[in-house]
């Protein structure tokens, strides 16, 4: 093979391995990690989870899911609360 052709190769390679890079600006959400400069906030190191990284905003997405599962079970919880308060009050006689 000669030089010519070797050369025509390489470059050939080289196009398709690398591209130009991309802007994503406003096409998804910054990848930034905790500042521990500002102290240990464990709520807040839990949130910045979702802009970490790639594990990390897998971590901190299922984190979010958890919060709403607890939200949505503690109002179910409350809502049961009350339900039986009223039924315990309906049912008293006077």
């Amino acid at each position: 093979m000669g030089e010519a052709m070797k050369d025509h190769h390489l470059e050939s390679v080289r196009s398709v391995v690398f591209k130009e890079s991309e802007t994503l600006e406003g096409s998804c959400s910054k990848i930034e990690g905790y500042d521990f400069n500002k102290g240990v906030n464990y709520s807040e190191l839990l949130k910045s989870m979702v802009s970490t990284g790639f594990q990390a905003s897998n971590l901190g997405d299922a984190i979010e899911v958890v919060n709403q599962m607890i939200g949505g079970y503690q109002m179910s919880l409350w809502r049961r609360i009350a339900a039986k308060g009223k039924e315990t009050h309906h049912t008293e006689d006077p």
